[in-house]
Order: structure tokens, then sequence, then C-alpha cells
């Protein structure tokens, strides 16, 4: 069942179209890369002019990093979350111990360690952006490459029977790999409305324009509902903002972090609204009743 908060519906519905939308981008994406393994690269190879080989070649290398920027923002998270993780355990294992004849010997594992962690944690962002970097505007050199193979359509000759589908499946891959881009720059750009959708819904709930800890923690909920339908578009399901203050109250870090004020904040907004909403029904009685009379 849908959401009974019509303010979070707003929301609920922005996340569960960009969810079904990464869930198109992420069908065609894994259609094209098969259509050219498999189809073009593996039945017409040797038939493949220069211009449509390169192409291909882009396009499959754009996809296959796709593959790995799926859940970006999650993976940078997990990292960052892990770092902290580990540089707490090693200065708790390293300080446990106060005995001063091992002081040097303990600094010095503690800072190879950290170094060593900082290294890896350095390569691995590194990394995730590149790939980022290369499906986000990888996908704009694929369009504007199938673009121009659909426009110029010069493939290469066909020579016999054996190729006489060579044609027909370049242009089936160019349009799932336009159809591709356009359906993910679309997505791209319902991004900007977030911020807007965010705001509208804390203004409702009495959140003022200087309140910037209220807002941001209903942009916190538009956030992971938007991540977690990217994964799982009915994640939105039964989901509102008093589910969502729960749960950030619940965590068990939430103690020593601002997630439990961010819950309580929500649900001090909604406590107040649904008392301005009681008083508001009760008056309406009142004078519906003095108007019986």
């Amino acid at each position: 069942m849908a959401s009974d908060w019509a303010e979070e519906e707003l929301i609920n519905r922005y996340a569960v179209l960009m969810g079904y939308l990464s869930m198109a981008v992420r069908g065609l994406g894994f259609l094209v890369v098969l259509w050219t393994t498999v189809v073009l690269l593996g039945g017409f190879v040797t038939a493949l002019g220069k211009k449509d080989f390169w192409c291909l070649t882009i396009i499959t290398l754009v996809q296959t990093a796709g593959v790995f920027d799926v859940f970006l923002n999650e993976k940078l998270s997990y990292i960052r979350k892990s770092f902290s993780g580990f540089v707490t355990t090693v200065l708790g294992m390293v300080f446990r111990n106060e005995n001063p004849n091992c002081s040097c010997l303990q600094i010095l594992v503690t800072t190879v360690l950290l170094v060593l962690q900082l290294l890896v944690l350095a390569v691995s962002i590194v990394i995730l952006c590149i790939l980022g970097a290369v499906y986000l505007f990888g996908l704009l050199i694929a369009v504007g490459l199938s673009l121009w193979r659909l426009i110029q359509h010069d493939y290469a000759p066909s020579s016999g029977d054996a190729n006489a589908n060579l044609a027909p499946a370049l242009k089936v891959l160019y349009s799932l790999a336009l159809i591709q881009g356009v359906l993910f720059f679309y997505r791209f750009a319902l991004r900007f409305p977030a911020k807007w959708i965010a705001n509208n819904v804390a203004g409702h709930y009495g959140f003022q324009e200087e309140d910037h800890a209220g807002h941001k923690s209903v942009m916190d909920y538009l956030l992971q509902t938007r991540v977690e339908c990217d994964k799982n578009p009915s994640f939105a399901r039964g989901r509102n903002l008093v589910t969502f203050a729960f749960a950030l109250m619940m965590k068990p870090e939430s103690t020593s972090s601002g997630d439990f004020a961010s819950g309580a904040r929500i649900l001090d907004k909604i406590l107040q609204k649904e008392e301005e909403r009681r008083n508001d029904a009760e008056l309406r009685n009142d004078e519906e009743l003095r108007n019986d009379k």
C-alpha cells in the first residue's frame, strides 16, 4: 500500500520514478553489452568496418564502467565508514596496553598501518570516481557516437547472405544505446528538483527556511529513499517520515551521532502538525454545531 501521508507521497513517487528509470538504464545497458558481445562481436566481428568496430568498443567499455558505477555514492559511504572503523580499531588495539616499553613500537606500527590504509582509501576513491566520470561522460560520448552512426549509416557492405543482417543489427544496437543515453540524462536532470521537493515537504511540516537542520533531515529522507529505490522501487511502499525518524533513533550508533537528534526533530514537527490538524478539526466541528443551532 502506498504511503497515507500525502506530503511524503510526493517524495516517495519521485524516488520510485528515479528507481524505475535506473532499472531501465541498467536493463538497456545489459542489452547493449549482450548485443555487442554475443551478436555483433561474436558473429560479425570480421565484417565490421573500422568505424563501427571502434564505436562498439567504446560503447561496450562505457557500459562495463556503468556496472561498477550503479551504487557509487553507497560505495564511497562504505569506504568512509570502513576507514573510520579501521582507525578506531587500530588505535584501540595499540593504546589498550599501557606498557611503556612498547610505546615506540606501537606508535610505529600504528603509523605504518594508518599510512597503508590511507593509500588504499585514496586509490579506492580515485578508481570509483574515475569509473563514475567514465560512465557519466562515456554515456554522453556513446549517445553521440550512436546518433552519428544512425545518421551516417555507412556500415560495411555485406558480402553474401552470412552478413545480410549486419546493418539491421547495428541499427538495433545504436538505437538501444541512444535510448539508454536519453533515459540516463533524463534521470540525471530529475536530480535537480530534489531540493525543491524536500524544501516543499519541510515547509509543510513547519520547518522554517532558516532551520537548515530541519530541511537537511527531510533531504536525508529523500536521498535515502531515492538510493534504496534505485535498488528496489518497492522500498518506498508504506514509508514515511515517521518510519524514517524511528529508524534513525533506533540505530545503535544514533546516541553518539546526529541521527537521534534528526529523528527527534522530525517527530516533534510531525506531532506539532498533527496537533494543529486536530485543533482545526475541532474548530470546524464547533462551527458546524453552532450553525446547526
